[in-house]
């Protein structure tokens, strides 16, 4: 039995890496692809919005998918997916044609991560929160990666070919997964039938996305050097802990104590109470909501739906998360730093709105 819980375990936490360092290696030849393109690097690294539009998309496609048909199918087919495109990438002549690349991407990374989280929520019970931490985390570990092998491996055509080999690699371990018998019931498997829950799991995955994905995209304009390094550390290490105090306690009240902190230190952010370095290791805190999301979502839906669920949850997060990089990028001008704050005031805010609604919910229909 020991046996056969670790090699699931591998079969969970390996593929999830790579993954995460297919989808996040283009912003480490982004100068490469730029010459080779004839466009600023920002616009390749701008390219990055494309993945989750086509995450919001490839997660409700293969979220239906694995429903339907089996987890394992959906998740090879995904790995396939996002693994061939990012090899195919620095063929790319175009900046469209890159988007369009990382779109298809982002539709098979963000896929497979939706249904890793139903597969937590369906093999794990005392453990879900701190274990889809750690796998959440594994997104700081693989952006790292990326950077030390863009280092080592400076031709641009070989680094995306191991990047995404690795992707093709990896999924055959998902063949150590155990087998999923598909749901074929017509009045019961379908997502729609419970819409306080869908409605409830989109703004929290709302307010997840757009905090993280607007923090950590311009964090390099006001923070130099190895403190990036230091917050991605310390990032990483938070999503452990509190995905392992979310099985503690309540997922939603760890989550508004995490909402409050990360408004705590926004304002000691805009007014300058405090070193500027030391403001954003709070607002690095405060991201580890985002750690047991995934986890959290499963547990809204019953299992004959959770994969569709959870993606569907996950769709306006990772479509709107997606364009908040965007709105800071082009509107911010001068006063980016404001706008940035702003940003992230208001998505904390959604938050701390929706983990209390969350709450509420938790007593009359056993949301856990």
């Amino acid at each position: 039995m020991k046996g056969s819980g670790t090699k699931r375990l591998a079969a969970l936490t390996i593929p999830f890496f790579a993954s995460s360092m297919v989808v996040y290696s283009l912003l480490y030849k982004a100068i490469a692809l730029s010459a080779a393109l004839g466009v600023p690097a920002s616009y390749v690294e701008a390219t990055m919005s494309y993945s989750f539009y086509g995450g919001a998309v490839g997660g409700i496609a293969l979220g239906y998918v694995a429903d339907r048909f089996g987890h394992r199918k959906a998740m090879v087919l995904a790995a396939l997916i996002y693994s061939v495109a990012s090899m195919v990438a620095p063929f790319a002549r175009s900046l469209a044609s890159l988007s369009l690349l990382w779109t298809v991407v982002g539709f098979g990374v963000n896929a497979e991560n939706g249904i890793t989280y139903a597969l937590v929520v369906k093999m794990f019970r005392a453990s879900r929160g701190a274990f889809g931490g750690f796998i959440q985390g594994l997104y700081f570990v693989g952006m790292s990666a990326d950077a030390l092998l863009s280092i080592f491996l400076r031709n641009v055509y070989a680094y995306f070919f191991l990047i995404g080999i690795l992707g093709i690699l990896t999924a055959i371990l998902f063949m150590l997964l155990p087998k999923s018998e598909p749901y074929k019931q017509k009045n019961e498997g379908s997502v729609i039938n419970y819409p306080k829950r869908l409605i409830l799991g989109s703004l929290i995955s709302f307010s997840a996305f757009f905090y993280t994905i607007v923090l950590v995209t311009f964090i390099p304009l006001f923070v130099k050097g190895y403190m990036i390094t230091v917050l991605s550390l310390e990032g990483f290490m938070c999503f452990l802990i509190f995905g392992y105090l979310s099985d503690l306690f309540n997922r939603s009240a760890v989550s508004l104590g995490l909402q409050l902190v990360g408004v705590l230190f926004i304002f000691f952010a805009i007014t300058k109470t405090v070193n500027l370095s030391f403001a954003f290791a709070g607002l690095y805190l405060a991201t580890s909501f985002f750690s047991y999301l995934g986890v959290w979502l499963g547990e809204f839906f019953p299992e004959k739906v959770r994969a569709t669920g959870i993606n569907a949850s996950l769709f306006v997060g990772r479509l709107v998360g997606g364009l908040g990089p965007l709105i800071v990028g082009y509107f911010g001008g001068l006063r980016i730093f404001y706008l940035y704050m702003g940003s992230l005031l208001s998505a904390l805010l959604i938050g701390i709105v929706s983990s209390l609604l969350i709450m509420k919910a938790l007593k009359r229909e056993n949301i856990s």
